[in-house]
């Protein structure tokens, strides 16, 4: 074993001594870095792997899970600025369970569980308060839910109750701030919504009295006014809608015959705010019909004057004459006139008839919102050939105008316009800047550094002992391969044996026909004389 590591030993100080000092320098670097590539990875393999149990917590969230992995005995690290914590790799499901079963994480803010531990001599100012906070962070959890929306902040004003003046109570508002998640979509019903859940959870808050606003300053949801000004911020919002869906329509149109990118379509609306009511009534006389009918006589004394052979009578009641009594009173009884007489008085017939005629009652209501006039402006994108924009003619743009009057319901007789242009679109397509990696990423980066340097350094040792070995294999491949070159012996004279023009030419030609024959040869040969420690050349020079 000892004459073993002695040879080694010699080997190594043979093949030491064989290198120019820049190839020992470069020797020495290599293998240090391999050397620290090594212990590097040798250090990372032997540490615990971490990962992350929770990211983009709240300050509230990040110390009660903290407290409670130190109530596990639990190693763990904070990251991110303290809204992260990473626990052991193997470890991470089995832990999120457990804080899973004691409603870890929270979302932010205290809940209901506010009220799990009862507080004796507690006010009822303090009450409220607790109820307060307890309203706001339920909310906010509850907001969080949504996939949009990474984090939310509620803040309430609820009234004081009194028995007193409980008509001058102010009513309830709400204020909600969200930070959304880059890079997802929050539009107008997402915003609907939320206001619509806040104001259905708190007691006697309305609609009109929510608030929301985006975490960069941009308001998504305003309060808006009763009355004249909360009529009129409708009527706004609604032209603008209307106008959007009108323009998403005409650029669907004309995109389906020009291609993405190569229309646009502006559309301002007007609509009428008035509500109108229109009732017709009609009657048709060829349909009558007999409701009631009302038959009198009237019988009166004495003669009663005619006019064209009329019997006239006044239009008082008749009275009866004769003997008074009770048979003149009787059915069938006689008066005096009559019974003296023996001829009956004049009798007057009257008939009341009421007749009902058909008629249809039409009663209509047109709601406020329909559109008073339209205002339509298109721009198409040029004609390209080679490179260079081309306009189009007045034809194909009177047909292209013709397909959005038809997509946005024109009317010349409501008194819309439409104008159609053509022109060379901007380019657009500039590249977006690349996203910044997040503190998250930075970390789990830096994590693959030191092995990825080691194993770099290490292939990179492995690959120059490779070439090198290879380069000496065809060295000797080629040298063992070389047939004997007999220079020496063929061009070996003494030096004044040239002396004369002619010899030396003549020499000059074989040296020049040689290395024309083999230049391999000639090469190795000439590298050999380089390399040697006198430096002569063994061809005889000219003097």
């Amino acid at each position: 074993m000892r004459e073993r590591l002695t040879v080694l030993l010699a080997q190594a100080r043979a093949f030491w001594a064989t290198l120019t000092p820049a190839k020992k320098v470069l020797f020495v670097t290599i293998l240090a870095g391999v050397l620290a590539g090594v212990l590097v990875t040798a250090q990372l393999g032997s540490r615990e792997n971490y990962t992350y149990l929770f990211t983009d917590l709240s300050s509230e969230d990040s110390a009660a899970i903290s407290a409670k992995l130190k109530e596990l005995k639990v190693p763990y690290r904070v990251a991110a600025s303290g809204t992260a914590l990473e626990v052991p790799e193997e470890r991470v499901h089995e832990i999120r369970l457990d804080l899973a079963g004691q409603g870890l994480p929270r979302g932010g803010g205290v809940g209901f569980e506010l009220f799990d531990k009862h507080h004796l001599g507690a006010t009822e100012l303090e009450q409220r308060v607790s109820v307060k906070r307890a309203l706001e962070g339920e909310l906010a959890r509850t907001i969080s839910t949504i996939g949009a929306v990474q984090s939310a902040r509620v803040h309430l004003v609820m009234p004081e109750k009194s028995l007193f003046a409980a008509h001058a109570r102010e009513p309830a508002s709400a204020s909600v701030v969200l930070k959304l998640r880059p890079g997802r979509a929050f539009a107008k019903p997402e915003v609907q919504s939320i206001v619509h859940l806040v104001a259905s959870a708190v007691p006697g808050l309305g609609e009109n009295a929510v608030s929301i606003v985006g975490a960069d300053g941009i308001t998504l949801h305003r309060p808006r006014p009763d009355g004249a000004g909360a009529a009129s911020e409708i009527l706004a919002e609604r032209e603008r809608e209307v106008a959007a869906q009108l323009e998403e329509q005409a650029r669907g149109q004309l995109e389906r015959t020009l291609g993405p990118g190569h229309a646009d379509v502006r559309v301002a609306v007007e609509l009428d705010p008035a509500t109108r009511e229109h009732t017709e009534e009609k009657y048709d006389p060829q349909k009558t019909v007999l409701r009631s009918e009302q038959k009198t006589e009237e019988r009166a004394a004495g003669i009663t004057p005619t006019v064209a052979g009329v019997p006239q009578t006044s239009p008082s009641v008749a009275t009866g004459a004769g003997v008074p009594g009770a048979q003149s009173n009787l059915p069938g009884g006689t008066s005096g006139p009559e019974n003296a007489g023996g001829a009956a008085g004049p009798a007057r017939t009257s008939w009341t008839r009421n007749w009902e005629m058909d008629r249809t009652i039409d009663k209509v209501v047109l709601p406020s919102g329909k559109v008073a006039r339209m205002s339509v402006a298109v721009m198409i994108d040029a004609n390209y050939k080679d490179g260079v924009a081309l306009p189009r003619d007045r034809a194909e743009l009177d047909r292209l105008g013709e397909l959005v009057k038809g997509a946005v319901g024109f009317s010349g007789a409501r008194g819309d316009s439409l104008r159609v242009e053509s022109a060379p679109f901007a380019s657009s397509a500039t590249p977006e800047p690349p996203a910044k990696p997040t503190e998250v990423s930075k970390l789990r980066q830096a994590r693959w550094y030191g092995p990825i340097a080691g194993a770099a350094a290490l292939l990179a040792f492995l690959g120059f002992l490779w070439t090198r070995r290879r380069r000496a294999a065809r060295r000797r491949a080629a040298m063992e391969a070389l047939p004997p070159v007999p220079v020496a012996g063929e061009i070996e004279a003494p030096r004044e044996a040239f002396t004369t023009d002619e010899d030396r030419a003549r020499l000059k030609q074989e040296v020049i026909d040689l290395v024309q024959k083999d230049p391999a040869s000639a090469a190795l040969v000439l590298r050999g004389w380089l390399n040697e420690d006198d430096g002569e050349a063994a061809l005889p020079r000219a003097a």
